[in-house]
Order: structure tokens, then sequence, then C-alpha cells
């Protein structure tokens, strides 16, 4: 198969194979999709549409794969940012916020007041939390200064930055060629790979201890 221009080397199929064996069909079906759509050409005119397709498969890989392929847990804010901006339309819709330049501080609703509080306090979460799952899953929270942390986080920006066609400040810029999505992508596939070995050798590790403990029952009921 072509990916980039390119027939898919053997480690995007070792990649395909670890997230298969992580017991997640979910992550390794997103993945598959990311990189089948990169093999086939753009359609004229809906190239920024299969740059979101394969963009929003990678995000959801990278924001699945820490937990899938280490046991790592770190929950998101309740509510997340997204539901708490949605609801401030409603909170605002009926007051006159009467904004003027001049004005230093503008009086908003006691609720409007606190929903944005939260929100503040939301985005901030997420943005450590995505840097802690980094930095847990990279480097088991040995090293919050390691270069790889560094490269996954630049990454998950910009996977996650053309994932959505209707943000204005990307209007007018063309999409990234296939060769910088590659060049991102394959950053995400060296963690997985070199977290694949930790995770299959503690799997092998399990299945030995195991084996034995069913051998020592075997014994002691012969």
């Amino acid at each position: 198969m072509m990916v980039g221009g390119a027939e898919r080397d053997v480690r995007q199929t070792r990649v395909l194979e670890a997230l298969r064996s992580s017991r997640s069909a979910k992550l390794a079906g997103i993945y598959h999709a990311a990189i089948e759509t990169l093999a086939v050409a753009p359609v004229s005119g809906f190239e920024l549409a299969r740059v979101s397709v394969i963009c929003h498969c990678v995000r959801e890989l990278m924001n699945g794969v820490p937990s899938a392929m280490s046991g790592i847990d770190i929950p998101r804010p309740d509510p997340n940012s997204d539901a708490l901006k949605n609801r401030l339309p409603d909170l605002l819709k009926k007051v006159d916020l009467a904004v003027d330049d001049d004005q230093e501080s503008v009086p908003v609703p006691n609720k409007a007041a606190k929903t944005l509080d939260e929100l503040i306090k939301s985005v901030a979460q997420e943005q450590g939390r995505n840097r802690r799952l980094a930095i847990a899953f990279i480097t088991d929270g040995s090293d919050d200064k390691h270069p790889a942390i560094r490269q996954w986080m630049s990454a998950q920006r910009f996977f996650a930055r053309w994932t959505h066609l209707d943000r204005k400040e990307d209007g007018d810029r063309d999409a990234p060629t296939d060769v910088v999505i590659l060049a991102n992508l394959r950053i995400v596939e060296d963690v997985i790979e070199t977290r694949a070995g930790l995770f299959f050798a503690n799997l092998d590790a399990i299945e030995d201890i195991l084996a034995a403990a069913n051998a020592a029952d075997a014994g002691g009921e012969a």
C-alpha cells in the first residue's frame, strides 16, 4: 500500500500490530484509517477535508493511546471546556454588556462570571493533563524535560489545529503537505513503537506469572 508516495514501511506495520495487540481495536482502526487516507491522493478541491480527517484520526489516537498501552488514567475535567463554552451564549444573550473601549471592566451576571471562571480553570487543567499524560507515557514520569515530550506535544498541537475546518485563523492558509503530516505522524509512531516494547515485556511477565500459578495449582491438585 502507498503512504505519502511510498509503500507502507515495516515500522508502520509494527505500530498497527502493537495497537491491535494492546487490546484496543478502536485505536488500531483509527490509525489504520489515517494511513489509509494518506495513501489515497486527494481529490481536487477536497484537500483540506482530507487533511482534517487524517488529523482527527491521529489526534484521537494520541488522546487514547497512553491509557491503552500503559494503564495511565488522568481524568478529564468535568464539565470540560467545550461544554462550558457552549453554556455562555445562553447565559449572556439577554444581557446588554454595553462594552466601551474606555471601560476597564464590564459587569456580567453572576452565573456567567462563575462559568467563565470554570472555563479558565478547565482549559488550564486540560492543557496540563495533556502534558502530564505525555510525561507519564513517554518517560513513566521520570523526566519532564525529555526532548520526546516536546516533540509529542508539538505534534499534538499540529493535529488538533488541522482537525477543525472552521478556525478562522487558518482559513487563508494552505493545508499541510503529506510530507509535513508524515513527519508529525512519525513522532507519534516512534513513541508507540518504543512503548510497545515495554508493553509486550510486561505482558510476557504477567503471562509467565499466570502460567507458573496455574502449574502450581495443578501440582497441588495432583
